[in-house]
């Protein structure tokens, strides 16, 4: 009898260790291996309106923007390396001199940021600081244009170079679901226009700042992370030097007025 007694509970026991070993497989399966580096990339679509204002001299510029993003990540441990890509065309309206419309536009960013994730709890939530730089260019092809009013456009050039400053955070809501709220400040470094008249003219910004939020939603689509959600970001930049250009005809003195940038629209990314 207590052979039997005994045989039954070292069954009993073998069964619980077993059952207990598959339960705990797949939760250890989802932790990342440590002291090693893993790479993953996203590719993704950003649509968004771009509405941009010198308010000195009531001219704006209004349009929609399409294009694709390009994200790489390099994670040892909490420590991460991330390279952020941004292409965009689109198609803007003027008004000012009169008004113009149908502006071909290109939006270009490229983006190198170092990051930390500090894990809150074993679901997988975090807030992960980051700080890195940033490069912004726009190129506004309205040369060949003339407004209602009869002035002719020129082609301008906008590049900037800024520091971000940021804190995202990744928080489950439901099972397979999660948060990503991100917000960021962005020091101005230096920003330059080029203005293509003749002669062309070129001025140097030294003044500003830039902010962006952002709420994307994460889940799996198979075995790969999916992202998406809307997002705002936002430029202000105070007045440029003013330059002077000549040439054998002319002598023209610039400066490139106050203004500011909302950009508001819907991300995607795909992970791999």
């Amino acid at each position: 009898m207590k052979r039997q007694m005994a045989n039954r509970f070292n069954l009993f026991a073998a069964l619980l260790m077993t059952g207990a070993t598959l339960a705990a497989s797949p939760a250890e399966a989802q932790q990342p291996p440590r002291d090693t580096i893993a790479f993953t990339w996203a590719a993704g679509a950003d649509v968004h309106h771009q509405s941009y204002r010198e308010p000195s001299l009531d001219v704006s510029e209004d349009g929609w923007f399409g294009g694709l993003t390009l994200d790489g990540r390099l994670a040892y441990n909490q420590w991460q390396l991330r390279g952020e890509g941004l292409l965009a065309y689109g198609r803007m309206d003027y008004s000012g001199s009169g008004t113009i419309n149908g502006i071909d536009d290109i939006e270009l960013e490229l983006r190198l940021l170092g990051a930390y994730a500090f894990p809150l709890n074993g679901q997988g939530d975090q807030l992960t600081p980051y700080v890195g730089y940033g490069y912004r260019l726009l190129a506004d092809f309205l040369g060949g244009h003339t407004s209602s009013t009869g002035r002719f456009g020129y082609d301008r050039l906008s590049q900037y170079h800024y520091i971000p400053i940021g804190l995202e955070s990744l928080f489950a809501i439901s099972p397979g679901w999660s948060l990503k709220p991100t917000v960021e400040y962005d020091y101005f470094i230096e920003g330059t226009q080029d203005s293509y008249l003749s002669p062309e003219l070129h001025n140097t910004q030294n003044s500003g700042y830039g902010a962006r939020a952002s709420i994307f939603a994460r889940t799996n689509y198979g075995s790969n992370p999916i992202e998406f959600g809307p997002f705002i970001r936002y430029w202000h930049i105070d007045q440029s030097n003013t330059a002077t250009a000549s040439n054998s005809q002319f002598i023209i003195t610039g400066f490139e007025p106050q203004n500011h940038t909302v950009e508001a629209g819907l991300g995607f990314k795909f992970w791999f």
